[in-house]
């Protein structure tokens, strides 16, 4: 049965029943005939994709936050995983389309995480509150659990050269279109909603003062949304020097996006990684003399922004959060609010690791989940009028919320657990390495390079400025399949050399 077959049984046997349906229902029931709608066109688009339904998952990557407007609160990555592993299967069924399944040090690793994954939910299973389980906290179990199944639908695919480029646009459009749907909802809060019946929307983090001094300066979750997989893809098209190339504006443009938004964002942390990925990029391309220059500019700027901050102009109180760190004539709110962040952090791990209130068995970790006692001091932190920063941070603690890579490991998996994730990681950004070099002139360059880049700076971010026990075990999943996908593409079809002209041209100009 051929594509067009499916296609034309698909809309006969559901579409045009379904349709029908819609008339009827908008007239009776909006909100079912809304939804009634967008399930054609989810149908349609799958039916269209066919095999290449598996480019959902990098368009839906960053769509992290929870579907409101379907029950359960998942996130649109994991529903497009579940959705695309049952469409890919039943496509499989009919067409038996060719896959590639192997075991190497890649699946190797990704297996060792799951196996201490897996001990810490036999050691402290968690449910969900409405099962009526004693133990709550259950969603993350669910959350990394489906992000293998993303790594075997990726890492199996063998798929022609245009369809790698396709997922490295969709990768981008997807991340830049959830960041610019939370920053229309944030800016306009009738927009936001109505957006918010539909998608939850990541606002503002510490935007309300406390009584006990605690934090008060709004920083913008949502502009992270739009600068790491915006950064992420420049630094793939250019050599990191080439960001300021005046004769490839569109580039420039997007740069200067970039660093306005991590400017106004508030966190220092964004700046850090900025600097971390344009590093590793430079060194990717053996481009050491744009490190150079880059930072004699960076210098000269930062200078020109201290000194004159306060006599010439005033900065944004978010970007004076962001460059608080510098000595200079900061307000002292936004110093304050930074110092005491980095204090209270402190103050965190040293209570989670030198002491067993918190965390029990720091060999093997605590899993997720946590008792309905906890579950009551976090709803009633929610209700008070006033909180104090002890009060927040025995919240963050009670929910495993540590800001920290190492210790929220730990808290998760044990001491062991973060070996095994360290190694992980090393091997992966290896990898990552290695498909960069391997690429570097064809056109699948680019994909590997926005995804392998991420992942050879993720490891020195995750200890050196902050991380997640979930959110490496996502990295690792994704960028481990998405490589796979190129290796495997690149097996089947070929390299593509018609990009390669000479070493420093193409994609590193």
């Amino acid at each position: 049965m051929n594509s067009r077959s499916i296609f034309l049984f698909v809309i006969i046997l559901v579409g045009i029943p379904v349709l029908l349906l819609v008339g009827q229902w908008s007239a009776t029931d909006p909100k079912m005939a809304a939804l009634a709608m967008v399930s054609v066109v989810v149908l349609f688009t799958f039916v269209i994709l066919e095999r290449s339904a598996w480019l959902l998952i990098p368009l839906t990557y960053y769509f992290v936050a929870p579907v409101t407007a379907l029950p359960g609160g998942f996130a649109l990555r994991d529903i497009a995983i579940g959705v695309v592993a049952i469409w890919l299967s039943i496509v499989w069924s009919v067409k038996h389309f060719e896959l590639r399944v192997q075991f190497g040090w890649i699946e190797g690793v990704i297996l060792l995480q799951y196996l201490f994954f897996a001990q810490a939910f036999v050691r402290n299973p968690a449910g969900l509150s409405i099962l009526g389980s004693g133990t709550v906290g259950g969603r993350p179990y669910f959350e990394i659990s489906i992000q293998l199944i993303m790594f075997i639908i990726l890492s199996t695919q063998v798929v022609k050269m245009d369809k790698v480029q396709m997922a490295a646009k969709f990768l981008v459009v997807g991340g830049v279109g959830v960041a610019a749907l939370q920053a229309i909802a944030n800016i306009f809060p009738g927009v936001g909603a109505v957006v918010g019946k539909v998608y939850a929307v990541r606002g503002q983090v510490g935007a309300a003062a406390s009584a006990g001094g605690g934090h008060s300066i709004g920083r913008k979750e949502y502009l992270q949304d739009l600068v790491k997989p915006l950064f992420s893809w420049i630094l793939a098209l250019t050599r990191p020097l080439g960001l300021v190339n005046i004769r490839r504006p569109f580039i420039v443009l997007c740069f200067i996006i970039v660093v306005l938004a991590a400017l106004l964002s508030g966190f220092r942390s964004l700046i850090l990684w900025m600097g971390m990925m344009y590093v590793a990029a430079a060194f990717i391309r053996h481009k050491i003399e744009d490190i150079i220059v880059a930072s004699a500019a960076v210098i000269l700027l930062l200078s020109g922004m201290v000194a004159g901050n306060g006599s010439l102009f005033d900065l944004p109180i978010s970007v004076q959060r962001t460059l608080s760190f510098l000595p200079g004539e900061w307000d002292s709110l936004a110093s304050d609010d930074a110092e005491s962040s980095a204090n209270w952090r402190f103050e965190m791990w040293e209570l989670g690791l030198l002491t067993d209130e918190f965390i029990q068995n720091k060999l093997l970790g605590d899993g997720y989940g946590f008792s309905y006692e906890d579950l009551q001091y976090q709803a009633e932190i929610m209700t008070l009028e006033v909180v104090t920063p002890e009060m927040m941070q025995e919240h963050f603690m009670r929910a495993g919320d540590w800001h920290s890579g190492p210790v929220d490991t730990i808290n998760r998996v044990g001491v062991f657990g973060l070996l095994a994730l360290t190694f992980g990681m090393v091997v992966l950004a290896r990898y990552a390495k290695k498909m960069i070099r391997l690429t570097e002139g064809t056109s699948y360059y680019v994909c590997t390079m926005f995804v392998g880049l991420q992942m050879i700076v993720y490891p020195f971010y995750f200890y050196l400025v902050i991380g997640a026990y979930q959110e490496a075990l996502v990295m690792m999943t994704f960028t481990g399949g998405m490589l796979r996908l190129v290796e495997n593409s690149m097996r089947r079809y070929g390299l593509d050399q018609e990009l390669i002209h000479s070493v420093g041209s193409g994609s590193q100009s």
